[in-house]
């Protein structure tokens, strides 16, 4: 039963202007989809931003406040360079440190730090204000995960296509 007060013209009305919304946000996922990893791939340096804010350090900020890399998945050529930026306002140091597989299931082992890692001891941290340049070059085309080991549940993916 629809509302008394609800006419064919206003459910009409309210059709027509969600697909006005709707397709142009339709097209520009579109658009990214086909070509945004692609054409990021062409150009010169990548950065990717550590974000953090006020909410309280470990312990008690697993899954509260908002950690993460932004943009969380890139795609970049074989050598080119991918900044890790820890803006000066953030609170927290960070890590880039590579997750990966290896073996066979059910023997797989995981590895952390063997692609790369920005921080292989515990005093070289990216502190607020500072980055870290990942120079893919020595890296094979394929999706690389990585994590900032200070705070585990911060995760980021890459994948790396062969140069043009």
């Amino acid at each position: 039963m629809s509302h008394p007060f609800v006419t064919k013209t206003t459910l009409l009305h309210r059709r027509f202007v969600r697909a006005l919304i709707a397709l142009p946000i339709a097209a520009l996922a579109a658009a990214f989809t086909i070509a945004g990893p692609l054409a990021h791939a062409q150009t010169g340096s990548m950065h990717v931003m550590m974000v953090d804010n006020d909410a309280q350090p470990y312990p008690a900020a697993v899954g509260v406040g908002y950690y993460a890399f932004a943009p969380v998945h890139i795609t970049v050529a074989q050598g080119q360079q991918i900044v890790f930026d820890n803006p000066s306002t953030n609170l927290r140091p960070h890590t880039v440190t590579s997750l990966s597989w290896t073996g066979r299931s059910p023997y797989r082992d995981l590895q952390v730090g063997t692609a790369f890692d920005s921080s292989p001891a515990t005093d070289d941290v990216i502190t607020p204000g500072s980055s870290w340049t990942l120079d893919t070059s020595a890296l094979d085309p394929d999706q690389y995960t990585y994590y900032c080991t200070v705070h585990p549940w911060m995760t980021g993916t890459f994948t790396v296509v062969p140069a043009a």
